[in-house]
């Protein structure tokens, strides 16, 4: 019953500290108490086993149990929460581990997205939240106004008070606004820092992938049509060679000079791209460039805006303020003036 339900959620959870611990014999013990239990049986739940599984290098029963959650998750259209983050993270570990790096990159840049998507939908919910509490506010002072209206003949020195009242709580909400708005920019601020450390633990993941040719005999690279299991590979290899060579701070760079440098199809490269990224041609561009923003923000603090936004690789600061604006919920001088 649910007592035994409770029970194989604490075996799972005792396999992975006794593991943690050093204390094999014990984590097996609580590993064979989860299996025996009717916890084991939900995909729900069984992923919780994972953590062990990770650390007793059984890395087959790990990516099992991890896809069969993710594509549970997939079926229930819940792809956007931490559920489906702890699966594609036990993943990314797991091929890591058997050496599968291309899996684990393609896995990684899904975890990515999902972070990007988890935080746009955190934004949609506070405004929501703030349109709600504005609306009542709004209803609030409209019943004021009014029955102020009734009553202003009669009661002069009570609408005197109410107006001072209401002079106070706009006071006290222009105030608050701006508190919130600062802990907002605070929290943005952490949240790039935290993606931008992700990213880099990225580029230093795909540094580390043996070369493709050791996938691929045939060069991706020459010009002719990659099939679909070689796009993450082909987009790896343009990604690496635009990071080394900084291509992305030309301003006038196109999709098609890219490609042509790069000995790659303009059809592949653009299809690479979509697929891999997660996004268009000029998006992954600009992210690059804002990426390249950040960094300026944060270590030049003689450089104005527009110089940024030209050493960044934007053509003009209108465009630069428009996409950080966009991506960040922030401005770049916001941005530096909270990152000190």
């Amino acid at each position: 019953g649910q007592i035994a339900y409770e029970y194989g959620r604490l075996h799972a959870l005792a396999s992975d500290i006794f593991a943690k611990s050093g204390r094999k014999q014990e984590a097996a013990g609580a590993y064979e108490a989860f299996l025996a239990s009717p916890y084991s049986a939900d995909d729900r739940t069984r992923i919780h086993i994972v953590p062990y599984l990770l650390k007793s290098e059984k890395y087959d029963e790990a990516l099992a149990i991890s896809l069969r959650r993710v594509d549970q998750l997939r079926a229930d259209t819940d792809t956007i929460g931490e559920d489906m983050a702890a699966a594609l993270r036990y993943l990314i570990e797991a091929y890591q581990k058997t050496g599968q790096f291309s899996d684990a990159l393609y896995y990684a840049q899904l975890g990515l997205s999902l972070h990007k998507a988890i935080r746009q939908k955190d934004r949609e919910n506070t405004a929501l939240e703030l349109a709600t509490l504005y609306q009542v506010q709004e209803k609030e002072e409209l019943l004021l106004m009014r029955e102020a209206t009734i009553k202003r003949r009669s009661f002069l020195l009570l609408l005197s008070s109410l107006i001072a009242l209401l002079a106070i709580a706009a006071v006290a909400l222009v105030v608050r606004s701006i508190k919130r708005t600062e802990e907002k920019n605070r929290v943005m601020v952490s949240r790039i820092k935290e993606l931008q450390s992700c990213k880099q633990k990225l580029d230093a993941l795909e540094k580390q992938m043996p070369a493709l040719a050791a996938f691929y005999p045939s060069d991706v690279s020459s010009g002719g049509d990659a099939s679909k299991n070689g796009f993450a590979e082909l987009f790896a290899l343009a990604d690496q060679k635009i990071k080394e060579q900084k291509l992305y701070l030309k301003s006038d760079l196109t999709r098609d000079e890219l490609a042509l440098s790069l000995g790659i199809k303009k059809s592949d490269f653009s299809r690479a791209v979509n697929e891999c990224a997660g996004f268009s041609f000029t998006d992954y561009i600009n992210n690059l460039r804002l990426e390249e923003a950040l960094r300026l923000l944060e270590k030049s603090d003689n450089l104005c805006i527009e110089a940024i936004a030209e050493d960044s690789g934007f053509g003009s600061a209108r465009s630069f303020y428009r996409q950080f604006k966009s991506k960040y919920s922030m401005s770049p001088a916001e941005y530096r003036k909270w990152v000190k």
